[in-house]
């Protein structure tokens, strides 16, 4: 029983790197000594909603399983040219961000660590929402071309937020369908958890140094509480109105995929809001930080959760934006 234990875990371990190779990639080729932290913070969803994008438009044509080896192989290779053609050529070697120190990497750590604790401390002992659903759908992924099905209607296309559920899927794959699809979907929370305390504490550490408890408490204040979602009108009338904080709204699969985009995006949008510091930065890394947020906002055709696009203050941050765009200089975030 033991060694069965530790296949397991070897196989959780196995799949989060497999599946973290697009954000190691992207952040290793982006990283010079004067990349500030903030864009490492917009770069790590963007990787997941272009990873995400690529393996369903591979699904067009293959099976989940086969598209998820397949992008790894593409994302390599794509990366492998990038770093021949417009790195190694010109002689630019990736370098360790100036502001990312070891006082600042511990913090992250702490953060990252903070994150993936109080998901594990949910995930593991508990299945909750509607697991009994996506159980079912995610085993059966593996084995789909788009359009999906779910195995409780098959035949008929799936219009469903199904993010989270390939997300999972892709987990089971790497993992060499060792972990079972209740697992994957747990191991996924993990994964979402961790990586939105890293653009978190990335984040909070553009307009400076912050003691590592600091980061590690503006962590969990996001993960605990978060945007408040109300829901109302589902299920049988008794259930009234009521509001779920992310901690517990985000065991849903494909609410924690949506989190981190947004997360992503607020990124953006303190960056510009923000003093700058030091040097004007070229241009080009605003238009790169809105064709990311772009992106991760095409990602949420796949989700089709409406409720998902009004976190709080969500209003507040896109009249800051429009404030930001008119220049109008001192447009704070209001709720």
């Amino acid at each position: 029983m033991a060694h069965d234990g530790g296949v397991v875990v070897f196989a959780q371990i196995v799949s989060t790197a497999v599946y973290l190779i697009p954000v190691a990639l992207v952040v290793i080729l982006w990283a010079r000594r004067e990349a500030r932290l903030d864009e490492l913070a917009v770069l790590i969803p963007a990787a997941v909603a272009v990873d995400l994008l690529l393996v369903m438009l591979l699904c067009r044509v293959m099976r989940l399983e086969w598209a998820a080896i397949a992008s790894r192989v593409l994302w390599v290779a794509g990366a492998a040219a990038y770093f021949d053609l417009r790195l190694r050529r010109p002689g630019i070697r990736p370098a360790r961000p100036a502001a990312l120190d070891a006082r600042a990497a511990f913090g992250l750590g702490l953060g990252a660590l903070t994150g993936a604790v109080l998901s594990l401390i949910l995930s593991r002992p508990n299945a909750i929402w509607d697991r009994e659903l996506h159980i079912p759908f995610v085993a059966s992924l593996r084995g789909q071309q788009m359009p999906f099905a779910s195995p409780f209607e098959p035949g008929v296309a799936f219009h469903y937020h199904f993010s989270g559920d390939v997300l999972a899927s892709m987990l089971q794959v790497f993992s060499f369908s060792t972990i079972n699809a209740s697992l994957a979907l747990s191991l996924a929370h993990d994964v979402m958890f961790t990586l939105i305390a890293l653009v978190i504490g990335l984040a909070l550490l553009r307009s400076g140094p912050r003691p590592a408890h600091v980061v590690a408490l503006s962590v969990a204040a996001v993960l605990l509480s978060g945007p408040c979602v109300l829901r109302f009108g589902v299920g049988e009338p008794y259930l009234g109105y009521s509001y779920y904080a992310l901690y517990i709204w985000g065991f849903r699969s494909h609410q924690h995929v949506a989190m981190l985009l947004f997360v992503g995006i607020a990124a953006v949008l303190l960056s510009r809001s923000g003093p700058s510091e030091g040097p004007e930065p070229p241009a080009t890394s605003s238009a790169r930080q809105s064709r990311a947020s772009l992106t991760r906002c095409q990602c949420y055709s796949t989700r089709g959760e409406r409720r998902a696009t009004r976190p709080s203050g969500g209003g507040g941050a896109r009249r800051a934006a429009g404030h930001r765009l008119r220049g109008r200089p001192g447009a704070g975030l209001r709720g």
